[in-house]
């Protein structure tokens, strides 16, 4: 499926030019003999509503008020002075309000010029169009937006995708919306069939683990989600639990759980793949029956240690040819098998010029992270307890696979309920929420202006591309952009795309104009 959105932001000169974006030309009428008369009527001593306090950072401790602030009004000169023209500022907003019109007075201002995207949140009005030809530009690939004008038209741009009818093009989908979502033509955008929905539960059940109370938190949250899990009838599901040994578990419907013990955590004999993974739909049962017994079945252990590299490295194995998530809990520091660590912890050290447990102890981690991407696998790492866990270097899997980390310090299921009640509600959301898989996010600019560096949990392919094993709608990602030129154009335009697969087996593109 894809998605697409973007945004028109103005810049600060005013000339009648021909703006080009997209390969289409349209005129730009200019505004300057409307301000002319209203130059003598300015005061610069009068008061504004809208004049800007001046803050001083170097005293000021806090600067950023604790309320939420509504962002800045873009105002757009004619013709695209209308509420549809710019996306939501929520799902795609820049930095400034204007665009500087040249790369000194970018640097003059000594603000950054660039981007927050939020490509897959939430709307309440996002139009879904089925079609067999998605319009883009042939020699840039953006895609049609309220931004363009058609000059001389093909036959088949007269067909309006959303009514099923030929008429004006004006009033296609792509014109009259500047955030649309796309069912993707198949023969066009599919390299293999769209993936499952596979979800791998990866427990920490140490006994440390055990005695936070987490298990039964999972247990009950899991419970009320598994019916609410996004997918199908294809979607696959799997647990591995995890200390000084590596726990499987075949679960199977009208049949008691078996479980596979592998005591050898540095060189891992996986059992059989058909053991292991099983399709939601056909062992529901068999599912319910096994969290039921989670939390009892390892209410004795008392092994303090943690295989968590080579546990991880087992659920990459499992779904290497599927793709799909691997969700990990984590309470101490993995101290034993594949990617394990020692304690680096030195409060003597804590004010010293360079800090080494800030960075990564191991690459372990990150390679992890690279194999899981090519294979469109994300990592999302709870972190549940005030232990020592190397979080600096563990998250490196999380960071370069597109996941997320949830961390609960001091949790403790009884002793510290307002942890727990947090933890309960942020997995309840992980769970239910909508997700995408196989994603790939391109950010398109107007003329003068080009991709910097990308900011969040991602892959980058391109410099003006990242790679997005798993796409949620609480991702949001920062660009930061360059002024290569000198803006002569009254607005810019920056169209932000998604193409991915949606849970249900199909691909889409959304955009965001």
């Amino acid at each position: 499926m894809s998605s697409v959105s973007g945004h028109g932001i103005g810049s600060s000169p005013i000339s009648e030019v021909q703006h080009n974006f997209a390969g289409l030309q349209y005129p730009i009428s200019s505004p300057i003999n409307a301000i002319i008369p209203d130059m003598g009527n300015l005061n610069l001593n009068a008061l504004s509503p809208t004049r800007t306090a001046v803050v001083d950072l170097l005293q000021e401790k806090h600067p950023i008020p604790s309320e939420c602030l509504e962002p800045p009004v873009v105002i757009l000169p004619r013709p695209y002075d209308r509420d549809l023209e710019s996306s939501d500022s929520s799902v795609l907003r820049c930095t400034l309000a204007a665009v500087p019109e040249s790369p000194s007075v970018l640097k003059k201002c000594r603000l950054p010029l660039g981007l927050i995207v939020h490509p897959f949140k939430d709307l309440k009005k996002l139009v879904m169009v089925e079609t067999s030809i998605i319009v883009r530009c042939r020699s840039c690939r953006a895609y049609i937006n309220p931004y363009v004008r058609f000059v001389d038209l093909p036959d088949e741009f007269y067909y309006n995708p959303q009514t099923g009818k030929v008429g004006d093009p004006s009033l296609r989908p792509e014109i009259q919306n500047s955030s649309i979502e796309f069912i993707a033509p198949a023969h066009e955008y599919e390299n293999r069939p769209p993936q499952p929905a596979c979800y791998i539960f990866i427990l920490d059940v140490s006994a440390r683990a055990v005695q936070s109370g987490y298990l039964v938190i999972f247990r009950d949250v899991l419970l009320e989600s598994l019916r609410l899990l996004p997918g199908d009838n294809r979607t696959i599901i799997g647990f591995i639990a995890v200390d000084s040994f590596l726990h499987f578990f075949q679960l199977r419907e009208n049949l008691k759980p078996k479980e596979f013990v592998v005591s050898d955590v540095d060189d891992i004999v996986m059992p059989s793949k058909s053991f292991l993974l099983f399709y939601l739909d056909e062992s529901i049962n068999a599912v319910e029956s096994f969290l039921n017994d989670l939390p009892e079945r390892f209410a004795d252990n008392t092994d303090p240690k943690c295989a968590l590299g080579s546990a991880i490295t087992a659920g990459f194995e499992l779904i290497a040819t599927i793709g799909g998530r691997l969700t990990v809990f984590q309470t101490v520091l993995p101290d034993i098998g594949n990617g394990s660590l020692t304690s680096r912890e030195d409060p003597n050290l804590r004010a010293a010029k360079e800090v080494t447990n800030m960075s990564a102890a191991s690459d372990f981690y990150k390679n992890l992270a690279l194999k899981c991407t090519e294979r469109m696998i994300a990592v999302d790492l709870f972190v549940l307890g005030d232990s020592y866990v190397d979080l600096s270097t563990v998250c490196d899997v999380v960071t370069y696979s597109s996941g997320s980390v949830y961390y609960y310090p001091n949790f403790d299921a009884c002793s510290n309920p307002m942890e727990m009640e947090r933890f309960r509600s942020d997995l309840g959301r992980y769970l239910r929420r909508k997700i995408g898989f196989e994603a790939v996010m391109r950010i398109r600019l107007s003329y003068g202006l080009s991709v910097h560096s990308f900011f969040g949990n991602f892959f980058v392919c391109s410099s003006n591309m990242a790679k997005l094993s798993n796409v949620n709608p609480d991702s949001a990602f920062g660009v930061l952009l360059n002024l290569d030129d000198n803006i002569d154009q009254p607005v810019v335009c920056i169209q932000a795309a998604v193409l991915y697969s949606t849970c249900h087996g199909m691909h889409a593109h959304i955009y965001y104009q």
